[in-house]
């Protein structure tokens, strides 16, 4: 396992530079916060949320002409920016592959994880980081987090929410009391593209956007962080 170094480099490196579940997989724990439990306090077998893109479901409530293919490409396009524009560490060899299983079609609210590939000299060992998403507009337009401890599938992101308290507020989300992968207390960039992927996994709730404009923690969040993550990019 890479020291706690060199994970730090794995993220800089190669992200800037670019529910009570019955499963046995180990959940993450939460990557910006000292905090690595996660508590349950709620069971939720509602079937997932048609806003919300998965490897299982088709998602097509208006049919759009953007593709995950597109929002990948776009995204990796961002990644790829950030690389050439950076001063990358000796052995870091390009920009970091971003690989997604989902398909179909994409709108804005669609939630999704996938898993970002470093490119490195044989030898040079890093590990893969996971990349949760949100697309922000009805062009494709993402915003996301990545780590090593985050999720690198739709399917698993679902697992973690699965394992998550429902039902919290845009203020629960930057209490750090409030053991949740979603929470980090971070009420920068990063904590609101995870205030958003909550929000859309919520099903949009209305508590947490108080005037149904489309845009939640608008109160909690500063005004700049929220027009700067709704821009899209990496977080």
């Amino acid at each position: 396992m890479a020291s706690k170094w060199l994970t730090l480099l794995v993220v800089l490196a190669l992200v800037s530079c670019g529910s009570d579940s019955t499963d046995e997989t180990p959940l993450p724990p939460v990557t910006t916060t000292t905090s690595s439990s996660t508590t349950t306090t709620a069971t939720d077998t509602t079937a997932p949320p048609t806003t919300v893109v998965s490897p299982t479901t088709t998602v097509a409530p208006d049919e759009s002409s953007i593709t995950m293919e597109d929002v990948v490409a776009k995204m990796q396009d961002i990644i790829d920016q950030n690389f050439e524009a950076s001063d990358p560490p000796e052995g870091i060899t390009g920009p970091s592959q971003l690989e997604c299983l989902d398909t179909g079609p994409v709108h804005r609210g669609m939630v999704f994880a996938c898993v970002l590939r470093p490119q490195a000299e044989p030898g040079f060992l890093l590990d893969p980081a996971g990349v949760v998403a949100y697309v922000t507009d009805d062009e494709g337009t993402a915003a996301w987090v990545a780590g090593t401890d985050t999720p690198d599938t739709t399917e698993y992101l679902w697992r973690v929410y699965d394992a998550s308290p429902k039902g919290l507020y845009c203020r629960d989300l930057v209490n750090a009391e409030y053991q949740s992968w979603f929470n980090t207390g971070d009420q920068g960039p990063a904590g609101y593209v995870l205030a958003l992927v909550y929000w859309a996994l919520e099903g949009e709730a209305d508590r947490m956007d108080e005037d149904r404009n489309g845009v939640p923690c608008e109160t909690v969040f500063d005004p700049d962080v929220v027009q700067e993550v709704l821009a899209g990019g990496s977080f």
